[in-house]
């Protein structure tokens, strides 16, 4: 397992933050298994390590082994009343939107144990232990395309037609703040941005171009930006009432609800891009993935969850 992990991130590090040992340890049974083998597994570099060529073939017939072994533990707590299921998405979208709504699934499913993995990398259903993920994707209908996943697939992994797709709820973006911050700042239309803070995700950074286009103002020039590389910062800076924040609808039902923020135009930017539930066809057969895509598809109509 420290082989196959580290051979997945590329680095020691965060092999071992995965499998909670040392980086230490991580490397130790990197040695060991390859004075086992007798060949080298990693070539150390400068900025990290890489697979060596004859490591490539062994690392991804190890992944599949793994995974083989992780169904198999699956399928047997199931007949044991009890299962895991492991879903995987962004941070943001973990703690903002899903994560307010688990209770009632715990509820529902108590032999049901979730797990979250949250990465902003592209999810890899060959490589990363999950059954599930949440995904952004620019074109919603049809089945989700392999540009979810690494460029350097084995012949097994899922293509387009192996996989299922669920639409969940579209980017929806509309400028978002405190009723406190607009008393400081009086903001009355969308020109008078150019003289307040506003806040900036350095991912998304035509998230308020776009916006400003559809609000007749394209040629506005921000004069007290602040640029993040977190969206949770973004919100958490705009609930303290230190600026203007460009704010993914979808994720703010609750702030939204609840008056912590509010917004002060009217204009509401569509996107054509939206967030989706995915998984490989195989593990729509997994009786804790069905249970878990009927009820998600119940909840994204729902009213937003109570705090």
């Amino acid at each position: 397992m420290a082989f196959e992990a580290a051979a997945r991130h590329l680095s020691f590090t965060r092999a071992a933050d995965e499998l909670g040992v040392t980086q230490g340890a991580i490397s130790r049974q990197v040695k060991v298994l390859e004075s086992y083998l007798g060949i080298t597994l990693f070539e150390r570099e400068n900025n990290g390590i890489r697979l060596t060529h004859g490591a490539e073939q062994y690392v991804r017939t190890a992944t599949r082994a793994l995974d083989s072994i992780h169904r198999a533990t699956d399928q047997l707590m199931v007949t044991h009343d009890h299962t895991t299921l492991t879903i995987r998405s962004y941070s943001t979208l973990l703690a903002k939107w899903l994560v307010p709504r688990l209770t009632r699934f715990h509820a529902k499913y108590p032999q049901i144990e979730v797990r979250l993995l949250a990465s902003p990398d592209t999810v890899n259903f060959e490589r990363d232990f999950c059954d599930v993920a949440i995904v952004y994707e620019p074109k919603m209908e049809g089945l989700l395309g392999q540009h979810l996943f690494s460029d350097e697939l084995s012949p097994n992994s899922p293509a387009a037609d192996d996989l299922v797709s669920h639409h969940l709820f579209s980017d929806e973006l509309s400028p978002v703040c405190t009723r406190t911050f607009l008393e400081e700042w009086p903001v009355r239309t969308p020109a008078d941005l150019d003289d307040v803070p506003v806040l900036l995700l350095h991912a998304r950074s035509n998230d308020w171009p776009d916006w400003l286009e559809l609000a007749g103002r394209p040629d506005l020039k921000f004069s007290r930006p602040r640029f993040f590389d977190d969206f949770s910062m973004i919100i958490e800076c705009a609930l303290q009432g230190q600026g203007m924040a460009m704010g993914q609808l979808g994720y703010l039902q609750r702030e939204l609800a609840s008056g912590a923020l509010v917004r002060p135009f009217e204009p509401t930017l569509h996107r054509p891009e939206g967030y989706c539930l995915v998984f490989p066809k195989e593990r729509a057969g997994l009786e804790k993935v069905r249970l878990f895509t009927e009820w998600l598809l119940t909840q994204v109509q729902a009213r937003p969850p109570q705090a």
